[in-house]
């Protein structure tokens, strides 16, 4: 004889952060089980004693959840009851009930991840889809490594995906955050071949070398394409989805100089601190969505900074002193810096955490850094700036 169970999708934020990818709901004496990844803290051993070793075969090496809460599954007496105390605790998502043989099967799931998915979602995989924008080198290669490994399907972006170096688990794909045709054939391309996106890093992004008055306005307009409005475009790409999945994360690498001034490296600072400012604020609009938009903050990371940084296009006399200066105070910094894995390990803890933080310092020195910054009074770090970039006055 077939047991009715329920596939509930979505999340009701007042009652757990977090909903999962797929939770598979049985009936039995009375109890509605939740098979799936733990959505809340609770005893993992207490859960087991509660259901009985009827479940033991579809445990395995997944830990069991009680997603209707431990007092409600004791009404559960029929599907009916069971759709109406799913209809409670998700109003928003669509919940039919089904009849399978016997019990759902015990299919592997991937990792812990905040998100669920409607029913309407194409779902082309059981994992969870990360998408990491600048994967080629540097953070975004070790962040989509680390997702890897973490359990999600990675599609990693570069500009051009045909001279990346292969990743095994990794899907290449073409990307210039700074055109919108670009961006939208990527994100048609993710949702077409994988079915939905759960975390999106925006890693892209492009250095500056040089005084202010260096630079162009056109430079530093392509300057913010990429690292702000290149940002901008493919976060606006994937919401959509995200909302109809109601949850996903955006995890946005920004920097410590998106805290601090940044001498000579001004354009630079400025796209970070305009990062800052746009995460903090549309984390507030998505979160009744389900979607989160958090910030990772890496100090020196060890990726040739300083290679892929623009130089001024309109070099001065005056300032060259101190941009030689500049050079030699960012090559001994560069000289202690992170490897970009312990920025990579910090993204993942942003994409899965069950409750995730607005910021993730990435590495000791930003730790200090930021610490520093929201502690030490104004004329005091501003004395250390100077004296640490080796300025006059």
């Amino acid at each position: 004889m077939s047991q009715p169970y329920v596939r509930i999708f979505g999340t009701k934020q007042d009652l757990f952060l977090a909903a999962y990818d797929l939770a598979a709901a049985t009936v039995h004496d009375g109890l509605a089980a939740i098979v799936g990844e733990p959505v809340f803290d609770g005893s993992r051993e207490a859960d087991r004693s509660r259901l009985g070793g009827v479940y033991s075969d579809l445990l395995q090496d997944r830990e069991l959840a009680l997603v209707l809460l431990h007092g409600l599954a004791d009404d559960a007496r029929h599907p009916q009851d069971l759709r109406d105390l799913v209809t409670c605790v998700l109003p928003d998502v669509d919940h039919p009930v089904r009849s399978v043989p016997d019990r759902p099967p015990a299919t592997r799931h991937g990792p812990r991840h905040p998100h669920s998915r409607s029913e309407g979602t194409n779902m082309q995989t059981a994992h969870p889809v990360a998408l990491v924008t600048g994967a080629s080198s540097g953070i975004g290669w070790a962040a989509a490594l680390a997702l890897r490994d973490a359990g999600f399907e990675v599609i990693g972006t570069s500009r051009n995906a045909a001279h990346a170096e292969p990743l095994a688990g990794v899907t290449f794909l073409d990307l210039d955050v700074a055109s919108d045709e670009s961006v939208r054939s990527l994100v048609d391309q993710v949702i077409e071949r994988f079915g939905r996106i759960d975390v999106l890093v925006n890693n892209a992004g492009v250095g500056t070398a040089g005084a202010v008055e260096e630079s162009s306005i056109n430079q530093t307009k392509d300057v913010f394409d990429i690292n702000v409005f290149g940002l901008i475009r493919i976060t606006n790409a994937v919401l959509p989805h995200m909302r109809a999945q109601s949850g996903g994360r955006v995890v946005n690498v920004s920097s410590v100089l998106g805290l601090i001034p940044a001498p000579f490296m001004a354009i630079y600072a400025a796209t970070k601190h305009a990062i800052e400012g746009y995460s903090e604020s549309v984390d507030h609009e998505l979160r009744e969505h389900g979607v989160r938009v958090l910030l990772v903050e890496p100090a020196y990371i060890s990726m040739g900074f300083e290679a892929n940084s623009l130089a001024p296009d309109l070099p001065l006399s005056v300032y060259a002193a101190q941009r030689d200066v500049s050079r030699e105070v960012l090559a001994m910094a560069m000289g202690d810096a992170d490897d970009p894995a312990v920025v990579a390990k910090v993204i993942v803890a942003a994409a899965t955490d069950s409750k995730p933080k607005l910021r993730y310092t990435a590495g000791s020195t930003a730790e200090r850094v930021s610490v520093l910054r929201r502690v030490v009074p104004f004329r005091a770090f501003d004395k250390q700036i100077r004296k640490l970039n080796r300025l006059a006055g």
